[in-house]
């Protein structure tokens, strides 16, 4: 409503459900693997191979409201699941706009939740969380949204470039990340798919 009202030049969301919009002009930006993560000492933490499945025996803390086209089939492979608590515990159980308080629960309880590698780089590298498995689905894709019918400010114009450099960056740091933290045995399923860039990363 903000765009539509001309009180903002764009924003940056989640596009899954913003593509058919015929009034809006969507610039996809990078995507961005999603892992499961836990706390250091998670049961899962044990284990080589992860399956979707055994993620639904511990509470799911999702960081913001989750895209349907990932909460689809998450929801089929929860109804898929024959343990019985798992069946009855909400999806998610607790559900945080504050990205900072869901890894906070996830470091003090066996509750797990999906995020970028960079959203978590610094718990990574100190093993206050640890890797538990993806799938080639989960990813999320963000970019660039403004109305059709408006140029863009000078302004908004170089904010946009500095979102576009941001994400580069961000894309070389995940791929660094990912090599560093792959040695503390991330399963071989959760490796993203490889994406070349040529972008050049701000010093």
């Amino acid at each position: 409503p903000w765009l539509r009202s001309r009180e903002l030049d764009f924003f940056v969301a989640e596009i899954s459900t913003l593509r058919s919009e015929p009034d809006l002009v969507v610039e996809p930006l990078p995507e961005h693997a999603l892992y499961f993560v836990g706390r250091r000492d998670h049961p899962l933490a044990r284990r080589k191979d992860v399956k979707l499945g055994d993620t639904f025996a511990f509470p799911f803390a999702a960081p913001a409201r989750i895209p349907p086209r990932l909460l689809a089939p998450m929801l089929s492979a929860k109804a898929r699941s024959a343990d019985g608590a798992s069946l009855a515990r909400p999806f998610p159980a607790i559900e945080c706009n504050a990205v900072s308080t869901v890894k906070h629960v996830v470091e003090g309880s066996d509750a797990l939740t999906a995020l970028t590698l960079s959203c978590m780089a610094t718990e990574l590298l100190d093993r206050r969380l640890v890797l538990i498995g993806s799938e080639p689905w989960l990813s999320v894709h963000y970019g660039v949204v403004r109305l059709k019918d408006r140029a863009m400010s000078s302004s908004a114009a170089r904010l946009r470039e500095f979102i576009v450099e941001a994400e580069a960056a961000m894309s070389v740091e995940e791929s660094h990340l990912l090599e560093r933290c792959g040695a503390d045995g991330v399963p071989p399923h959760a490796a993203p798919r490889r994406r070349k860039t040529s972008a050049r990363v701000p010093r």
